[in-house]
């Protein structure tokens, strides 16, 4: 679905151990787009990444929000692959709201996939 959706200079928010998965998976098209992780410390080790060590404070989210926020204002589109089996991922729901993040697809319980409405398939904009 990402790769679908998604375009060049586009950024993708990953959670937890996403990263390496998402990114073989787009292969190429990887290449164009802009990769965050959250929490910052799940990209120094992604393939071995344990949330229940993970440092992820309430500021560290809320950090991430107004980044978000100035991606979004600068007129590129956001995206976030959510780990709701992760209890940081609780902590990114304020930051999804901000950016006008709605569910978009889904292997529940692994991983959510939130995007702009205005980006979905039947949807201009």
């Amino acid at each position: 679905m990402l790769a679908r959706l998604s375009r060049p200079g586009d950024v993708v928010v990953t959670t937890g151990w996403w990263l390496l998965d998402v990114r073989y998976a787009l292969g190429a098209r990887a290449g164009g787009l802009r990769w965050l992780t959250f929490p910052a410390s799940s990209a120094r080790h992604p393939g071995w990444y344990d949330d229940r060590v993970a440092e992820a404070a309430t500021n560290e989210a809320a950090a991430l929000a107004r980044r978000l926020a100035g991606i979004q204002a600068s007129g590129h589109t956001v995206w976030m692959l959510r780990s709701p089996v992760l209890a940081s991922d609780r902590l990114l729901a304020p930051a999804a709201g901000a950016c006008g993040l709605v569910p978009v697809a889904s292997a529940k319980p692994y991983w959510v996939l939130w995007g702009p409405a205005r980006r979905l398939p039947g949807n201009p904009g």
